[in-house]
């Protein structure tokens, strides 16, 4: 994160401005959304995912409308593969949370890898921590680290909250995940 800020003499400074920088190491040969998108959120489909266009939270943009996969009532499964293994330590993807709208992050991730589609084995679940209020919205990279692993095909599960909490005003509704820009190092 890049942080910035603007000073002058006799005069008040400037708020700060941050800009996000990402590395990814790995984009996928291949990438197939094996779940059904939000109907409303479908962007590009897989190619979504690593285009370098992230979606923003200002939902007059363009970029909140076209920039987002979304998910709801199920779980997003993304398969991506290399032609040629590749050494992966990581898989981070971004989320917007805007609460107010019921948009929250993924309830639960699991990282799969391996040789091939039907050779994966579980390189990570975790669970993620769920918003408590409501807040501002804001886009949150999803960091998943484990053991560096040599594979030619991952399978990214993520799964949105199926009950909004109970300060909710739609709660045990299903949120909505939105997710974009998958970064595999």
């Amino acid at each position: 994160i890049i942080k910035a800020k603007a000073f002058k003499t006799g005069w008040l400074s400037s708020d700060v401005a941050a800009l996000s920088v990402y590395k990814r190491s790995h984009k996928p040969d291949t990438a197939i959304v094996l779940s059904k998108m939000n109907r409303v959120h479908t962007a590009n489909g897989a190619q979504t995912f690593f285009d370098r266009e992230l979606g923003s939270f200002n939902a007059n943009s363009p970029a909140w409308a076209n920039n987002w996969a979304g998910f709801r009532n199920n779980a997003m499964e993304l398969l991506v593969a290399y032609d040629q293994p590749r050494r992966i330590r990581s898989v981070s993807f971004n989320t917007l949370i805007e609460t107010e709208t019921s948009i929250f992050p993924a309830e639960k991730i699991e990282i799969w890898g391996g040789p091939s589609a039907d050779d994966l084995k579980l390189l990570k679940r975790q669970n993620t921590q769920l918003p408590a209020v409501y807040s501002k919205p804001f886009i949150e990279l999803i960091n998943c680290e484990f053991e560096e692993q040599e594979v030619s095909c991952l399978k990214i599960i993520a799964t949105p909250v199926m009950k909004l909490p109970a300060w909710h005003k739609n709660k045990d509704k299903p949120a909505l995940m939105l997710v974009d820009e998958i970064l595999i190092n």
